[in-house]
């Protein structure tokens, strides 16, 4: 599996081979979920989810999911079986034990010497991460689809739709609490789209964690991100977004004129006000 991973990693720019190495890994774990009938539980999320199922410009670092279906799911039992079926493929991973307590359970998996062997770094304990997160009380409203991923391995996975995942990205985007590039990224890749997000989901995001908040419409929401776009640092964006990027011009789109541009063109597409 080691040579899998090299040549799958050679394929990519110097910069990119750290990423694209992990996302094969990625890949690895969301095939397990579907061998072991994990995935019925869990509706993928976030900017892997994008990647993935959308083919998304950029890479991702960690795996994020909705847990969709409580009854018999088991964080704990998952982690270890990602752990067995890493080590039946000649991947040795390390994890401390599962957090199941919290609304957001994860796991952390850890591969020790995978990036010498490549020829990314000099030391064996340099390690590869991948946190592995679920949202085991997710706001309501998320609809799910299926997705086959085909190559160069294959699996199912199911995710929230296209309005689904832009709400939650708003969502992270207008409450984060700092500017993270990613999300400006996504958010772009959205617009691009035409998207429109689910207010329903957004709706009861906010009542989750702001519920002193009121977003009645679209319009309000929009609004809200047209105000936080005013504001953004585009330095962070770029520091943060660079390394991820498959096509590093891209960059230039990240601009808040841009961005704002991008805005104004989608929202009035779909409601005709400018």
């Amino acid at each position: 599996m080691l040579e899998v991973l090299k040549n799958h990693a050679d394929g990519f720019a110097p910069h990119q081979r750290m990423n694209a190495t992990r996302e094969y890994l990625q890949w690895i774990i969301l095939q397990l979920l579907d061998d072991t009938g994990y995935r019925k539980h869990l509706a993928f999320t976030g900017g892997t989810c994008l990647r993935v199922v959308f083919g998304i410009g950029r890479f991702s670092e960690d795996l994020d999911f909705s847990l969709v279906q409580p009854k018999g799911f088991d964080l704990r039992a998952l982690n270890e079986a990602v752990l067995r079926r890493l080590e039946l493929m000649g991947l040795a991973a390390e994890s401390s034990p599962a957090k199941d307590k919290n609304t957001v359970g994860s796991f952390s998996l850890k591969f020790a010497g995978v990036l010498q062997h490549l020829g990314l770094s000099p030391m064996k304990s340099e390690k590869l991460s991948i946190k592995f997160e679920v949202d085991t009380r997710p706001p309501a409203g998320g609809v799910v689809s299926e997705f086959l991923f085909q190559e160069p391995i294959l699996f199912m996975i199911n995710h929230f739709d296209l309005p689904s995942l832009f709400a939650t990205k708003i969502h992270a985007l207008l409450f984060r609490g700092y500017d993270k590039g990613r999300d400006y990224y996504d958010l772009f890749f959205y617009l691009r789209k035409k998207t429109l997000p689910s207010l329903s989901l957004f709706q009861a995001a906010v009542k989750q964690t702001h519920p002193q908040l009121n977003f009645p419409s679209l319009d309000s929401v929009f609004t809200a991100i047209r105000k936080k776009l005013s504001e953004a640092d585009e330095k962070k964006i770029l520091r943060d977004v660079g390394p991820f990027l498959l096509d590093p011009g891209e960059e230039r789109f990240l601009k808040k004129d841009v961005l704002l541009m991008s805005l104004r063109q989608a929202y009035a597409s779909k409601t005709g006000t400018a």
